[in-house]
Order: C-alpha cells, then structure tokens, then sequence
C-alpha cells in the first residue's frame, strides 16, 4: 500500500494508528524529502506525538525557515487532521512535477505535528464525538479535560477561557500545564 493517498483515502476519516501508519508509510517512501519522527512527546493517557518535517534540496541556506503546523487540537475538528494529511500529501506528491512546490521545500522546512491531542481525538471516534478537549483527569472534579487551545503559557487565563473544569474552555489548572 503506497502511502500516496488516492483521492479515495480522503473519503474518510481515519482513525490514530491509520494516520500514523500513513506518515510513516510516506516517509519511508520518500526518504529524501519525509523525515518522520514517531514521538515529540506522549499524551496523557500514553499515546505517541508523531511529526512529519518535510524539506526539499538545500539551497546552502543553514538557517532555513520552518513552515509549522499543528493539527487535530480540539479533538472533534476531525477536519484539521484531514486538512494537515491533504497539504502534506500534496506538497511530497507535487516536488518532482511542480515547480512551485519545489521552489517553496527547497528553501523552507514544513514541520507538521498531525495529532497534538491523540486522546481526544481517540475519545471521538470511540465515545463522544462532539468531545473538544484531552482527556485530563481534572482533581476535584467529575469533569474531564483540558482545551489545549487555551492552555498556552504565553497569555494564559486572560480571557476567552474558563476556570471551570466543566467548561469547554477549560485552560487547565496552570499555564502549560499538559503534557501535549
């Protein structure tokens, strides 16, 4: 199964281990252009982050600029990871054919973390699908998770948040505070 996804592949959504399997497919088949990178770091309830660095030919420039995206944070935007695997599957299948593909990985790098909230997005697809946040278990509280969105630590906790663990928006009990 080439990793190259047929328009087919886009169908549908997958599920965790499908779309770890697909970048690690793609890179394995375009090892000069797909480094894959099979955990950043590890979720709350264990899963790996996965990442994708994509780059064409170096331009002798060492300081590359990097292009990052991340996907899938709230856990029900199925749409974000989906949307992440159709711009990279793009940009890897059009470096040979399109000129300016080429151009653009030849003088940046893309770094693509596709899953930054694993457990939430697990928890959709097998429990509830409106589900937004991780899947923290919140001290004190019948209530789970965490908006990764809103748990930065840069401006943390002023505004557009809540403190309640109850809350969709629910910042978490300190800036930076998850493991994602």
């Amino acid at each position: 199964n080439s990793a190259k996804a047929s328009a087919e592949w886009f169908d549908e959504y997958h599920t965790y281990e499908e779309i770890v399997t697909w970048y690690t497919q793609l890179a394995a088949e375009n090892p000069s252009l797909v480094r894959f990178v099979s955990s950043i770091g590890q979720s709350g309830e264990g899963r790996f982050q996965p990442a994708v660095h994509i780059a064409g030919e170096s331009t002798g420039n060492s300081s590359r600029h990097r292009i990052y995206f991340q996907c899938q944070i709230h856990a029900r935007e199925w749409i974000s990871g989906a949307t992440c695997m159709y711009v990279v599957n793009h940009l890897v299948t059009s470096y040979a054919t399109d000129s300016r593909v080429k151009a653009l990985l030849d003088s940046v790098e893309f770094v693509v973390v596709p899953l930054v909230n694993p457990d939430g997005y697990h928890y959709t697809m097998n429990g509830d699908r409106l589900w937004r946040k991780n899947r923290r278990i919140n001290t004190g509280s019948n209530c789970r998770g965490v908006d990764q969105n809103r748990n930065y630590d840069s401006h943390w906790n002023e505004g557009g948040s809540s403190s309640n663990p109850c809350s969709e928006t629910y910042h978490g009990p300190g800036p930076a505070s998850e493991p994602e």
